[in-house]
């Protein structure tokens, strides 16, 4: 998937999932974010539908003084939080790494 148009999508040749993963969150980290959880789509439809599926995960990134900002601008803020970070398998032995536009999502907010 190419992604010279959109910002806010990366793909990672050559690096699996687990590793652009980490290379992701040491990245929030050195930003001010930290990882609250993680979704391991992957292995939830491997038990919960006994289906194999390509590496894929979703990470919840959060930085306090931005939703501390958010939420006293809107307090529905909170709809949006934390923010989504996808890394996913590009089938092609790489990564591809998306978010939501920021601006995009604070626009929706009443």
């Amino acid at each position: 998937m190419p992604d010279t148009h959109d910002p806010f999508t990366r793909t990672l040749k050559g690096d699996s999932c687990r590793t652009a993963r980490q290379r992701i969150e040491a990245s929030l980290r050195r930003e001010g974010f930290g990882v609250l959880g993680s979704i391991d789509v992957q292995a939830m439809f491997r038990s919960k539908l006994d289906v194999e599926s390509p590496g894929y995960t979703i990470l919840e990134a959060c930085d306090p003084a931005l939703v501390f900002r958010a939420m006293a601008h809107s307090p529905a803020a909170g709809l949006v939080m934390p923010c989504h970070v996808v890394v996913r398998d590009d089938g092609e032995g790489g990564s591809v790494v998306s978010l939501l536009d920021p601006d995009r999502m604070a626009r929706t907010l009443p």
